[in-house]
């Protein structure tokens, strides 16, 4: 009888992740998931409503944040917002399920009104032990939400308009990237020098999704993509998070 001399697949292995002691926590119950949503559909209404008056001092933003009349201004910013940053962290999810890993619904945290969030994140219960499913964990969310970024994307440019005229005091500009380098001039051909493009408040609610991908995928620490780095090598991750922070 012949041995069997061919080497394991690597990634069917999980010498580098380790379980985390303590076994599984303690599942929250769903109203804290209920709870952190409605809280963070107030919170992005309320930045949603700031961002579309064009005409209001930022001493009356109090007032407005007290007046619910207000909020269904915000309401284009707040739903596409909540969307991309849940479909994210559903992507994280189903990718759990998957592997039958044990993990909470998202948890979409509230912040103050200038974004209105500080993002999502998911509680996985169970220990991550092999090495694909922590690739496959990590990268699925940025996917997820990088996909429902681009529909909302194209909709909030196809909304926005070129201004003759200078920015405003008070106004905060976004900048760009590679793919906004490369979809400005198909959406605003007739742009000058020195002409202003007036956002849509979908289109901040897109750019802030592509800000929170992009900044998952660094390959540090407890980022998606340092949990993609850590699956690959546990010794790159460890240099990479030591001196890529302090890069930074």
């Amino acid at each position: 009888m012949e041995e069997n001399t061919r080497e394991p697949n690597r990634w069917s292995q999980a010498p580098e992740v380790r379980p985390v002691p303590g076994g599984r926590s303690r599942p929250l119950p769903p109203a804290v998931n209920l709870v952190c949503l409605l809280l963070t559909l107030v919170t992005t209404l309320i930045a949603g409503t700031l961002m579309t008056l064009e005409d209001f001092d930022w001493r009356t933003a109090r007032d407005i944040a007290l007046d619910p009349s207000y909020w269904v201004l915000g309401i284009p910013y707040s739903l596409c917002l909540i969307l991309i940053l849940g479909t994210h962290e559903m992507g994280h999810y189903a990718a759990c399920r998957v592997y039958r890993i044990d993990a909470s619904l998202p948890f979409l945290l509230p912040g103050p009104p200038f974004l209105g969030t500080f993002g999502a994140v998911i509680r996985i219960r169970a220990p991550l032990t092999d090495r694909r499913a922590l690739f496959d964990v990590g990268v699925a969310g940025p996917i997820a939400g990088f996909v429902a970024a681009l529909p909302v994307l194209f909709y909030g440019l196809s909304r926005s308009s070129v201004v003759q005229q200078p920015p405003r005091p008070g106004d905060i500009g976004l900048p760009s990237c590679l793919l906004l380098e490369v979809l400005y001039p198909l959406f605003f051909p007739e742009m000058g020098p020195g002409d202003t493009v007036r956002l849509h408040p979908t289109f901040v609610a897109a750019w802030v999704g592509l800000l929170a991908t992009g900044l998952n995928l660094l390959p540090l620490g407890q980022l998606d993509g340092g949990h993609m780095l850590y699956a690959i090598s546990r010794r790159a991750h460890r240099t990479v998070s030591r001196y890529g922070a302090l890069l930074l």
